[in-house]
């Protein structure tokens, strides 16, 4: 797991919005970027609906048991700024 607290947030927003005519982000509600404060590290932080956290941890951990590519995905500490449990993403 990892310690929500070693890292900064900011508003995620896809650059594919701005290069792809009527492209959007999916159903996940807003996204976040967490940078880790010492590695710079970067993660997509899902966190706005709880179901985010076990589905998408999940579906990596079985697509990589299948050998599809997936992204790792990590869980953290909850941290009480966000709206429920969240699952990072390394970008």
């Amino acid at each position: 797991m990892l310690d929500a607290q070693d890292f900064t947030y900011k508003a995620f927003q896809d650059n594919r919005e701005k290069t792809h005519s009527g492209f959007t982000e999916g159903q996940s509600g807003p996204l976040l970027l967490a940078t880790h404060k010492e590695t710079g590290e970067k993660y997509i932080v899902k966190h706005t609906y709880r179901y985010n956290a076990a589905n998408e941890y999940a579906a990596c951990w079985l697509g990589n048991k299948l050998g599809v590519l997936t992204p790792q995905a990590s869980l953290p500490a909850r941290e009480t700024e966000f709206c429920c449990l969240y699952r990072i993403e390394k970008r």
